[in-house]
C-alpha cells in the first residue's frame, strides 16, 4: 500500500487538493488505489492529472448585466428596478414582523 499511497500524494499534490483531504481520505483513496491495481493493475490509472485545457474560438455571448458598462441611458431602468427590490424587502420585512405577532398572540 506505500505505492498506492505515495501514488495518491503525488496525484493529489498535482491538482492541489492536498491541503483539504484529511489523513483518513488520503488512506482511503489509497485502498481504493490498491485494490483497483490488484484487481486490473495500474493501466486505466493516470499517474498524474491531465493538464486543464484551454477552450479556443468565440465564447458564447454574455449575457447583459444590469449597471455594466452602461452609458447612462439606463439609469432609470436601474433605479426603478432598485426601487421594486426595496420595495419587495419592506414588504417581507413586514410580513415576518406580522407573523411574529400573529405567533406571540396565538401562543404558538
Amino acid at each position: 500500500m506505500t505505492g498506492s499511497l505515495s501514488a495518491v500524494l503525488r496525484f493529489a499534490r498535482a491538482t492541489g487538493d492536498l491541503h483539504s483531504l484529511s489523513t483518513a481520505d488520503i488512506r482511503l483513496i489509497a485502498l481504493a488505489h490498491t485494490l483497483e491495481v490488484a484487481r486490473h493493475g495500474d493501466v486505466a490509472l493516470r499517474a498524474l492529472p491531465d493538464l486543464p485545457s484551454v477552450r479556443k474560438g468565440n465564447a458564447p455571448a454574455a449575457k447583459e448585466l444590469p449597471g455594466w458598462n452602461e452609458t447612462g441611458d439606463k439609469w432609470a431602468d436601474m433605479d426603478r428596478l432598485a426601487e421594486e427590490d426595496l420595495a419587495e424587502q419592506e414588504l417581507a420585512g413586514k410580513l415576518a414582523a406580522f407573523a411574529c405577532t400573529m405567533c406571540d398572540r396565538h401562543g404558538a
